[in-house]
């Protein structure tokens, strides 16, 4: 199973948990609601990953800030419940 992968299982669990407000950066939301729109609608590997990296780009991260952005909402479930949810909203 992929990173992608993962982090939208993880994202699907906690969503599910409670709803608990916490503030999220809306630039990591947006980014990452494209990202996962890309990665669900073009099939080619490699087409996909040059997509996200264009989109990660024309959003100030590289694909190490973004990363490790993600990873610090890892370290609070509630920060991590909350920035799946703000993404779930935003791709509805």
């Amino acid at each position: 199973m992929n990173t992608w992968s993962l982090i939208a299982l993880l994202g699907l669990a906690l969503t599910a948990c409670s709803d608990d407000t916490v503030d999220v950066s809306p630039k990591l939301v947006n980014t990452y609601a494209r990202v996962v729109t890309l990665r669900s609608t073009i099939a080619d590997t490699t087409e996909a990953q040059m997509a996200v990296r264009k989109t990660l780009q024309d959003s100030g991260y590289s694909v190490e800030s973004f990363e490790a952005e993600l990873r610090s909402y890892g370290t609070d479930p509630r920060r991590m419940r909350a920035l799946y949810d703000s993404v779930s909203k935003r791709l509805e």
